[in-house]
């Protein structure tokens, strides 16, 4: 996520140094949304516009979502995420002016605008929420059926994603979000909300082979892996790649991922907060990794040797 508010003070070349690095790294995989926080439509128009010039070279770049779904602190000073679309909120209808000033720009470009929310406690204000911003012209809309105020603690409601989904044209497309933690779990919010497609983020760096599992049941029984999850499995045929064990153990999926990072050009500082997600160690630190890296990276290898190939990139990491 990039605030949109840094992208238009930033010159066209900052805004490339800034976007294109991340946005290069996807290895020809589509769609590739970039997504940007802002409560001023002005500043949202031009950062869209900059994110386009730089990112769009790349190739696949479809379009530019505004993230109303972050519940943090930091974004709550700015007035921005979450806190727009509250009854505390210092201006709802700035939610409404910020999608259409997206959807105008994105359009004139030739990409899609989305957005990404959370619920309300009120399902009734979660529906008006999803036909407002679809008015607006959002194309899709991610649903995390959590509130604000819960964050990441209880039970996901997809029940209103569900209800949002039904109040919604057909063709715009709905991603649900929250609760989704094992493979049975994306069949089964996908029965319960309808949703066209699955968003996934703390469970993906817990297991970053999910929905490519997923993809692989669904393959095998013959579904032809289709289903609308927002997941892709079209990296694995680039020979720019690593092969990946989906169905190896956390450890192979960590040093998977230090593969993946070398080649993306990825540094280690920009690396290790996946890696400690991936093998169980939630701190986030990059002196903790540094520790973690020097006392246990024997180890974790040899265990890694014993389940799978040896990793050849290694010793970009040293």
């Amino acid at each position: 996520m990039f605030y949109a508010s840094h992208l238009a003070e930033r010159t066209a070349e900052g805004v490339a140094a800034f976007v294109r690095p991340s946005a290069s790294r996807h290895f020809g995989a589509t769609p590739l949304l970039v997504q940007v926080a802002g409560c001023d439509d002005q500043l949202v128009a031009v950062a869209v516009e900059k994110v386009f010039a730089a990112a769009g070279s790349t190739g696949g770049l479809c379009g530019v979502d505004i993230n109303l779904g972050c519940p943090m602190p930091c974004v709550q000073a700015r007035g921005q995420g979450a806190f727009m679309c509250y009854e505390d909120a210092r201006d709802c209808d700035a939610v409404f002016r910020c999608m259409r000033a997206m959807s105008r720009t994105c359009s004139s470009l030739g990409m899609a605008a989305t957005a990404k929310i959370r619920i309300h406690r009120d399902v009734a204000k979660t529906v008006d929420l999803c036909r407002g911003l679809e008015h607006a012209g959002a194309a899709l809309v991610a649903i995390h059926g959590r509130t604000r105020y819960a964050q990441r603690r209880g039970s996901s409601n997809w029940a209103q994603i569900a209800a949002a989904r039904a109040a919604l044209r057909p063709s715009t497309l709905v991603l649900a979000n929250g609760g989704v933690n094992t493979v049975a779990d994306i069949d089964e919010c996908l029965r319960a909300t309808h949703a066209d497609g699955i968003m996934s983020a703390e469970p993906l760096l817990n297991d970053p082979f999910l929905f490519a599992r997923w993809h692989k049941r669904r393959g095998a029984s013959g579904d032809g892996g289709g289903g609308g999850t927002g997941s892709s499995s079209s990296n694995s045929s680039n020979s720019a790649l690593p092969h990946f064990d989906i169905d190896g153990p956390p450890t192979a999926a960590a040093y998977h991922l230090l593969d993946y990072a070398a080649a993306c050009g990825s540094t280690l500082r920009e690396t290790h907060g996946h890696l400690l997600w991936t093998l169980g160690l939630r701190q986030r630190s990059y002196n903790t990794w540094c520790r973690f890296r020097d006392e246990q990276r024997l180890q974790l290898y040899v265990a890694y040797r014993r389940e799978k190939a040896a990793v050849n990139s290694l010793c970009t990491y040293r």
